[in-house]
């Protein structure tokens, strides 16, 4: 006998533990695995490339069994990693559906996926090519007849102080009518756009990366000429914005793109300037239901 039959051997004639009784009877609401590391290359589409992400996945267990099958969770994952044809958009609820099919006694599994992405750009002037980093999260939490999805992007961008560029135009001697520029602050800004809603999907990565970037003061880059520098600063100080604004831009800028969305829907935006004058942060975020945005930007 070799190696292989033997070990098959030994695990035919043990006992499977996992389905003994525990000594304490107690439902167990999340049991998985934290920081599993995947590839993710093979849901790149352009102009969009991914390279890693992170899950956690977990589902429940009912009080009459000891253990979860560990392997088969390991499964649930790796099944889907080489695929791709759905898009990263569909991952985390595929692999949702795929656990409860492997656990047979769970009734929910919860699956969350950070990772980092780049999307292809180039410099508004000289145009030279660069990948622009942002991160992504998708999440679905799924039970025997109901799915609860999340998708969310999070990238930076400039913020332009308009309380600066009005004491410049103060102390400059301009009346507000002026149409010249104002020298003011500006800073990286992290903007983050998340939505959770239920069943089936229609919102797209590249599509909630257009509604934040075009809600910024400016965009960042990594490759500027001096031509590219001198636009980018011009842009900006012609687009001041607070983060009350920026926030407000991104919860425009997705409904227009989503106006018709289940109502169940709930969105959060969270927009974090890291201020160059001060030594904090300004930040505004918060989570809005679908049907209260529609009300207040009808």
């Amino acid at each position: 006998m070799n190696d292989k039959e033997k070990w098959k051997a030994v695990s035919a004639r043990s006992k499977d533990v996992q389905y003994e009784k525990p000594v304490v009877p107690m439902a167990i609401d999340r049991v998985g695995f934290r920081g599993i590391y995947i590839p993710l290359n093979s849901f790149s589409r352009p102009p969009v490339i991914y390279s890693s992400g992170r899950v956690s996945v977990m589902v429940d267990l009912p009080p009459y069994q000891r253990g979860i099958n560990m392997s088969r969770t390991m499964i649930g994952v790796t099944d889907y990693i080489g695929d791709g044809k759905d898009g990263l958009e569909e991952l985390a609820p595929s692999m949702a559906k795929r656990l409860l099919e492997l656990h047979e006694y769970s009734t929910k599994s919860r699956i969350r996926i950070s990772a980092d992405g780049y999307l292809a750009s180039s410099s508004p002037i000289s145009g030279l090519q660069s990948h622009e980093h942002f991160r992504v999260k998708v999440g679905a939490v799924m039970t025997r007849s109901a799915l609860l999805r999340s998708i969310g992007v999070t990238i930076t961008g400039i913020s332009t102080c308009p309380c600066g560029a009005e004491l410049m135009r103060s102390a400059l001697d301009h009346g507000p009518e002026t149409a010249g520029l104002m020298p003011t602050h500006m800073q990286r800004a992290r903007a983050t756009l998340l939505i959770s809603l239920q069943g089936e999907n229609r919102i797209t990565i590249p599509q909630l990366l257009t509604a934040v970037s075009e809600s910024m003061s400016g965009s960042t880059h990594s490759v500027l000429k001096r031509a590219d520098e001198g636009f980018v600063i011009y842009s900006a100080l012609k687009n001041p914005k607070f983060v009350e604004d920026i926030y407000r831009s991104i919860a425009k800028e997705f409904m227009t793109r989503y106006p018709d969305l289940d109502k169940n829907t709930r969105v959060y935006i969270s927009v974090v300037s890291e201020e160059s004058i001060h030594n904090f942060n300004a930040s505004a975020s918060g989570w809005s239901s679908y049907r209260d945005l529609k009300e207040m930007l009808r």
